[in-house]
């Protein structure tokens, strides 16, 4: 979101809502959340030619005909964890409570990535996906790429990237954390980043893989979905 700001379109929300100030140590250069990150509030039309920033759940609740172009950027699940985690203790002491978290990390980042992607091979939305670390690798050319996706100058990408900055990562596809599933669980959950890291095809053999690994997974995570 700070990139597409830098880059002079029109954005959805403010770099720190009033809700997230706490919480900036997280982000110190802004979420650019609104209050349509779970799905749209009112009319969409108002919102049409202007980005948006949104989470799966909420993606998954909108009108495919009022999706213009999605851009969907994906980080690794250790990232994810890590991150989460992080994020919980943040928010713990800036509101003075815990609050729970609807599942495990590990489980979460599996269960919305996996829903999005068939969400998009059933309603085949215009979508782009791009690995988040090939954000910080090659700013440029994938900020190019993702600026001719949303039929934008690419030229803008010029004066964008002055915003990566790798040293706010903290966390990635190498980084430690304590995850209780099955290493086969854990090396397909790697092989999906991998492939869009990669912009490998997800052949049919792949998609039998995601399947399976989704219905081994689907135990733990249903006792979360209430």
């Amino acid at each position: 979101m700070q990139i597409l700001s830098e880059a002079g379109l029109p954005i959805v929300g403010e770099a720190f809502a009033p809700e997230l100030e706490p919480l900036a140590d997280a982000n110190p250069n802004g979420f650019y959340e609104s209050e349509h990150r779970y799905g749209v509030v009112g009319e969409a039309d108002a919102l049409r030619g202007q980005v948006l920033k949104m989470f799966a759940p909420g993606l998954l609740e909108v009108d495919e005909d009022e999706l213009e172009r999605v851009l969907f950027c994906l980080r690794p699940w250790r990232a994810h964890v890590a991150s989460t985690t992080a994020f919980e203790v943040l928010e713990a002491e800036a509101l003075g409570e815990e609050i729970p978290q609807s599942m495990p990390p590990a489980l979460e980042w599996w269960f919305e990535n996996y829903c999005l992607l068939g969400d998009f091979a059933e309603r085949d939305y215009p979508m782009m996906m791009v690995a988040y670390d090939l954000v910080l690798e090659k700013p440029l050319e994938t900020i190019q790429r993702a600026l001719v996706f949303l039929d934008q100058d690419e030229g803008l990408a010029e004066h964008a990237v002055q915003v990566v900055d790798p040293s706010l990562r903290h966390a990635d596809a190498s980084t430690e954390v304590e995850v209780d599933l099955p290493d086969e669980v854990l090396a397909t959950f790697d092989a999906f980043y991998d492939r869009v890291r990669n912009r490998d095809a997800f052949d049919d053999a792949f998609v039998d893989r995601l399947s399976a690994t989704h219905e081994a997974v689907m135990p733990l995570i249903e006792p979360h979905l209430e």
